[in-house]
């Protein structure tokens, strides 16, 4: 079975459907019946199991030989649901290695090569934005934009190294998120709080719009 296809079900008899033919970047292709886009996946029906493939990763969609890409993904393929730092709904933070309790570590911004459960368990392979590079790795983490109230010591962050007038700031545009370099540590210093900024692992100050929390992975 196809690595893509990690999301497989016995399904019922379904309102027919055109069928389709979708490829995505690492060359593979699929066909079934469209049963949904969510945004987050475009999930086909092949009449024995559902398919759910990753809007990121779709190429081109097909119906008999039309490309019709743009009518059913619409902006999704290149775009899905990104927040203030330029990071979509499919990204993730990987490492080959844990969290140092010593200071902070770094993390590459990247995406799975198939679509991950909430908990993921064991090495998973992502592609990182930064070379492109596919790697497998033990430590991965999705992540959100971090809640002021929610910030206190010994909290694990992850946050963009862009220092400037002695503060860590937010990435500016999608090409410096997704090429420059990102950090986890805990925080460990809330006091200057209320000025807009914590410390990191002791020595990194932060600007708090510039935090992001773990919200699953390991």
């Amino acid at each position: 079975m196809k690595r893509l296809m990690i999301v497989l079900a016995a399904v019922s008899c379904l309102a027919a459907m055109p069928a389709v033919n979708v490829y995505v970047e690492n060359g593979s292709e699929y066909r079934g019946e469209i049963q949904s886009n969510d945004g987050n996946n475009l999930i086909l029906n092949d009449e024995e199991v559902i398919i759910r493939i990753p809007v990121h990763l779709v190429k081109t969609v097909l119906d008999e030989g039309k490309d019709i890409t743009k009518d059913i993904l619409g902006k999704t393929v290149e775009q899905s649901g990104v927040d203030e730092h330029f990071i979509g709904l499919n990204d993730w933070f990987v490492s080959f290695e844990a969290i140092s309790s010593r200071g902070s570590s770094p993390v590459q911004l990247a995406r799975p090569v198939a679509v991950l459960d909430k908990n993921p368990a064991g090495n998973q392979a992502f592609t990182t934005y930064q070379d492109g590079e596919q790697v497998t790795v033990p430590y991965y983490y999705k992540t959100v934009l971090a809640e002021r109230r929610k910030l206190k010591q010994g909290l694990q962050v992850i946050y963009f190294k862009a220092l400037e007038n002695g503060i860590y700031r937010a990435p500016l545009n999608e090409e410096e998120s997704h090429s420059g370099e990102w950090m986890m540590g805990k925080l460990t210093d809330t006091a200057n709080l209320e000025l807009g900024y914590v410390t990191v692992s002791g020595s990194a100050d932060v600007a708090v719009d510039n935090l992001r929390t773990i919200e699953s992975g390991k």
